[in-house]
């Protein structure tokens, strides 16, 4: 019975990495979603201020 966390939960794998990662990229796991919700983020901040 041995354990490997890293196939049981994946996000172990993130948890080592020193840099922080969004969690937009967690979710997706992809840069491009990451980045159109920032663009999407980014729209709506604008079109508030106008």
């Amino acid at each position: 019975m041995e354990r490997h966390p890293v196939a049981i939960n994946p996000q172990y794998i993130f948890n080592l990495e020193p840099t922080p990662i969004p969690s937009c990229l967690v979710k997706s796991k992809t840069s491009k979603g990451c980045r159109k919700r920032k663009r999407e983020e980014k729209g709506r901040q604008s079109r508030n201020t106008i």
